[in-house]
Order: C-alpha cells, then structure tokens, then sequence
C-alpha cells in the first residue's frame, strides 16, 4: 500500500508431466492527484484525479514431443482514469475514461532438424475507450490489431545464427465518428544474421514492410564489434527507422471548445518519419563490472511533432555523447548513467531545439545487501528543455526547469519465501515538470509484501 494506493495480486502456475500454465489476477486503484496545472490551466477541476484497474492473464503451453510445441495465452485488462481538460466549459466539470484492453495469442514451435527451428503464431489485440464529460458520452474509439507471423532461425554453427521471417499485420479503427480511413495493412519480410570470427563480432538485419496506405519501407540495422583484449572491445552501429502516422494523427476530429469553436487535432497529410542513426564508442567489461562510452549521430526527416495539429518537421538532428556503467564497489551495486546531446530541428525559416528534449541528463543508483536487508537509492537528474505552451495552438513555445528527484527503497527479506519492502518516490518532495502544464507525482510512500508458495 501507498498514500492513496492500494494493489493486490496472486499468482500460481505449475507443470503436469508436458503441460505447463499460469495464472494471475490483480487489481490496482489509486486516489492520485490533479493532473493539470491551475496556474497553466484554470479551467481545470483541481480535485484528484485517480485510477483504477482489473487485470487477469492465463498462459497455457503443451508439449506435443521433443522440439514441438504448441501455446495459447489471454489477458484482460479494465480500468477507469479520471483526468483534466485545460479548455472544459466548467472547473467543476468531471472527465472520465473508461478503457478496456484484451489480447490473446497461440503459437506452434517446431524444431524442424538441429539447426532448423521455427516458430507459427497468431496474435490479436483490442483497445476500446469510452470518454464521459459529467456523465455523457463524448466520444468512443476502438482499434484492433491482428498479426500473423512465420519465424524461423537457422544455426550454421555455435557462432553463426541465421533469421528469416514473415508477418502480416491488419489495423482497424472505429468510434462514435467516422474515421475518413479506418483501416491499415501492413506486409513485412525480415532477414537478420549473428556471428562472430575470432575478435570480429557482426550483427545484420533488414526489414521490407509494404503499408497499404504509405507504400514501401526499407529499414536495416548493422552492427560491429572488435575485441581488443580480454576486456575492452570496440563498438559501432549504423540503422534505420521508419514511423507511419497513426489514425488519430490523421484522422481524429475536430475538438469543440466553448463558444462553439472548433480545432483540428489532426492532419491527412502527415508523412511518415524516417531516421538515421550512426553511433560508435568503447566498452570495457570485467567480472560483474561494464563501462561503455558511445558518441552517436541521428538524422531524422519528417519528424511527427505532437500538436494540435501535429506536423512535420523537415529536419531533425540529434548529436551526442553517453557514459554508462554498472558494477560493483565493495559490495555496493552502482548503476550510472549520462547523455550530453544537442537536438535540434530545422525548418525553411528556423533552427530551433527539439521538444521536451534535454541537452543534459542521467542517473545514478546505488544497493546494498546486508544479510536479510537490502538498502538502495536512486538519483534521476535532467537539464532544462523547451516545450510548448499546453493551450497554445500556435506552438508558442516555454522552457520546463530542470529537476534533480531522489527514490529510496528498502527490503527484508522473512525467511524464504516472503518479503517485505517500502519505497518512498520523489523523496525530497520535488515540484517539477516533465511537460508543460501537468503536475507530477510528489512525495509518495509505498509498503509492499509479497510471498510465494
């Protein structure tokens, strides 16, 4: 339990001679807190804001005979989430979101020869969503996903693995309007390749997609390592992306405010985004003990900034450097980690800094063991960064203040099987903001306890 929170879960899951399954059910609610700011967003009802949520998820696996096997999983999620509107007719008003998840799958595994195995599976994924203003429908949407996907991987030999793969994926859209499309196709072929050769260590994939309403995509992926001893190795990388614009981005309708007026949350005539990506660095490694020091540069064109509308930006250029390590230091795990990186995007008239991006920040955590007790901390640390204003639809810009935020955890372990902990988040109480307009979680106490048959 927490202040305002309260979770309970169970689990149990076994195996009867080639059957094996999992059960697990839990339930979430939460009082929370304003989401908005009343400085930002006046017309915002100021009480808390919470959330609750009902899961339950069951996996069940056969083996039909060595190297063949044959799955299905389920899970269901319900929840309710009360939130803010910044432009609502009324600070009294109340919103409310009641959403439903629900996926299922199966799969079939087959070990064809040694080096020849492949797996079959079928997989679906709804996600409905029913938003009520004081009680009345404002709008509904639910989207479906179904994916079908043939994998196979071929071992040449201990150090040399082959993937090849196929998969076709189908999206559907629809709510209480009319989605000018409503549908998405998506065919896809995929090869990758893993290997080493004496100090030489090579890793290649490509993926060719064919989206039924953007064309074709090609994205590939290339990575090389030398080792130059028993601990450092070199390292070096060069991909691609490729992001198509969801349906809510193109199509979503327009969102009335008071007054009667109306704005465009949406663009037809979005792009996809594609990006670039170089990066190369060092890594040292011993025992328990990882250094890796990686400058990398990314291109990316026709960036989806968010908005209402979202647009496009022409160019977008993030170059930078990352330090990270983990290890141990007289019985101490230590986890570090820092970026310094200059985004930045390019238009026909400007040069301006990327959104919500930071040209500093990182993190640095620390645990100690101590018999039965187990004490650590966690420092999450980010420079300033520009946004834009929440009720601006303009895109008149603002600057969020950067933030230093402490986490704290302990654990006792009671015995074998059980265990007690508590976790106190943003320790010091800090008052910051990841995106203009909306509040974070402040000082928070969480006790846990958990114990296995």
């Amino acid at each position: 339990m927490g202040e305002g929170d309260r979770r309970l879960s169970a689990a149990y899951g076994g195996e009867v001679r080639d059957t094996r399954f999992n059960l697990t059910a839990s339930g979430f609610q939460t009082d929370g807190f304003s989401a908005l700011r009343l400085e930002d967003a006046p017309q915002a009802n100021p009480d808390r804001d919470g959330y609750r949520n009902r899961s339950f998820a069951a996996s069940l696996s056969q083996r039909l005979a060595p190297g063949h096997e044959a799955g299905f999983s389920y899970y269901t999620t319900a929840g309710r989430q009360e939130y803010d509107d910044a432009f609502a007719l009324s600070p009294a008003d109340q919103q409310k979101s009641d959403v439903r998840l629900g996926t299922w799958g199966a799969h079939l595994e087959n070990r064809l020869t040694d080096a020849w195995s492949s797996r079959l599976s079928f997989n679906q994924a709804t996600n409905s969503s029913h938003e009520r203003v004081n009680g009345v429908t404002s709008f509904r949407t639910k989207t479906r996903n179904r994916q079908l996907a043939w994998q196979n991987q071929f071992v040449a030999s201990p150090q040399h693995r082959f993937l090849a793969g196929l998969e076709r994926t189908g999206q559907e859209i629809e709510g209480s309007f009319a989605y000018t499309r409503s549908e998405r196709d998506v065919d896809a072929l995929f090869a990758g390749y893993v290997g080493r050769l004496g100090a030489h260590h090579l890793q290649l994939n490509r993926r060719v997609e064919r989206y039924s309403d953007f064309g074709n995509a090609r994205t590939y992926y290339a990575g090389y390592a030398f080792d130059l001893g028993e601990r450092w190795r070199l390292i070096a990388s060069r991909s691609t992306g490729f992001r198509a614009p969801t349906f809510n981005e193109l199509f979503f309708p327009p969102i009335e405010f008071p007054a009667g007026v109306f704005t465009l949350c949406n663009d037809p005539a979005l792009r996809p985004e594609r990006a670039r990506s170089t990066d190369a660095g060092v890594q040292y490694a011993s025992g328990a003990s990882l250094l890796k020091l990686v400058a990398f540069r990314t291109r990316i064109v026709d960036l989806i900034a968010p908005g209402c509308p979202p647009q496009n930006i022409n160019r977008a250029a993030i170059d930078g450097a990352e330090a990270s390590y983990s290890g141990d230091w007289r019985g101490t795990r230590l986890k570090a980690a820092f970026t310094v990186q200059d985004p930045v995007q390019h238009t026909a008239t400007a040069e301006l800094p990327l959104i919500r991006r930071a040209r500093r920040f990182g993190s640095l955590s620390a645990a100690r063991q101590a018999g039965p007790v187990q004490l650590g901390a966690e420092w999450l640390f980010s420079d300033r960064r520009p946004d834009t204003v929440l009720t601006s639809f303009s895109g008149e810009r603002t600057e969020l203040a950067g933030y230093g935020v402490v986490n704290a955890t302990a654990q006792y372990n009671v015995g074998k099987d059980s265990r007690v902990g508590a976790r106190i988040d943003n320790l010091f109480d800090k008052d910051y903001s990841l995106t203009h307009g909306f509040n974070v979680q402040r000082r928070k106490a969480t006790l846990t306890f958990a114990h296995q048959l």
